[in-house]
């Protein structure tokens, strides 16, 4: 079997086979490059883990939690005539492609958006008698998010860990949760959009004057904010985001100091 990063991951997701595991395994052993990846590989998951678990340990913010729970019970059973929106991104036919993207297994409760250059290919779940696909967000994108848009900003000048409104009459929350450096010495970061009917998690990457959406995942329903808590709708992480995280990601996650220098220094 030729080891692949795909196949290192699902090594240490559990997801292969026995047969896979033991040969994976084996090579792991007997190869020191294979074993180096594997240790980054594992360096990388605990610098996301604590990412997160830094967001979901965090109270909100007093306006931002009185928001939240001003949220209308409706938005959990979204009417079927209703779209959810969590951006003001623009709509484009959808578009397919013979060549895979992200190999993730979804659950049909998100449709999964992953970035390719300029544009968006969109990736629907797999069937299984779950929520209809008029009561999930499914929305292409420009994948470029640029000044005149309000989340430039925010991905900007926003620490991690700290929620804000999206804007000041808004009453959509962007939590970002992470910052990190590719291996092209690029900057990305891993944020959350929470809507009154909608959420989604996200990866941005700077590129110039802009940030190039890598990947967004979203679904109907509101998050929850559970004792001053700050919680998705699946109460964790999601598997393809991090599957994104883990492809982009060199070395640990910037410290808030260190994340404060860059922004100060204008994301050089």
């Amino acid at each position: 079997m030729k080891i692949t990063d795909e196949i290192l991951t699902a090594y240490l997701d559990g997801e292969l086979s026995v047969d896979d595991i033991a040969d994976v395994a084996r090579q792991i052993d007997s190869s020191p490059e294979l074993t180096r990846r594997v240790k980054d590989m594992r360096r990388n998951d605990a610098s996301i883990a604590q990412a997160y678990h830094a967001i979901d340990s965090k109270p909100m913010p007093a306006g931002i939690l009185d928001m939240l729970d001003k949220f209308p019970e409706s938005q959990k059973t979204i009417s079927e005539e209703e779209t959810p929106t969590v951006l003001p991104f623009k709509t484009k036919p959808v578009m397919r492609t013979q060549a895979p993207i992200w190999q993730v297994a979804m659950a049909a409760s998100v449709m999964l958006f992953v970035g390719l250059g300029a544009g968006r290919y969109l990736v629907p779940p797999p069937s299984s008698g779950g929520a209809s696909a008029e009561k999930i967000l499914a929305q292409q994108t420009t994948g470029v998010i640029g000044p005149d848009n309000k989340l430039f900003a925010v991905l900007e000048h926003q620490p991690s860990a700290s929620p804000v409104r999206l804007a000041a009459d808004s009453d959509t929350v962007v939590l970002p949760s992470m910052t990190f450096k590719t291996g092209d010495d690029k900057y990305c970061r891993a944020y959350r959009v929470i809507g009154q009917k909608s959420t989604s998690q996200n990866v941005a990457c700077r590129m110039e004057d802009a940030w190039v959406v890598k990947i967004s995942v979203g679904s109907a329903g509101a998050t929850a904010a559970q004792n001053g808590l700050y919680q998705t709708a699946s109460g964790e992480d999601n598997s393809a985001v991090t599957t994104v995280i883990r492809s982009l990601i060199k070395g640990d996650a910037l410290s808030a100091d260190d994340e404060q220098k860059v922004m100060q220094k204008n994301w050089p």
